[in-house]
C-alpha cells in the first residue's frame, strides 16, 4: 500500500498533503507551477488537487 493511503488511514481520513496536477486547459501540455500560460498553445493553466 502507498505511503499517502497508509497516512490518510492514520489521520482518520484527513491527509495534510496535496498532489497538484498542473497542465494547460486548451492542448494538455504537462506544465511546471511557476509558468503563467503554456509555451506550446498560449493556453491558461489548470490546477488538479488530489
Amino acid at each position: 500500500m502507498s505511503t499517502w493511503v497508509l497516512q490518510l488511514m492514520a489521520d482518520g481520513g484527513s491527509a495534510e498533503a496535496e498532489t497538484k496536477h498542473h497542465e494547460c486547459r486548451n492542448c494538455g501540455e504537462n506544465l511546471s507551477p511557476d509558468v503563467d500560460e503554456c509555451p506550446t498553445c498560449g493556453g491558461e493553466m489548470a490546477v488538479y488537487t488530489f
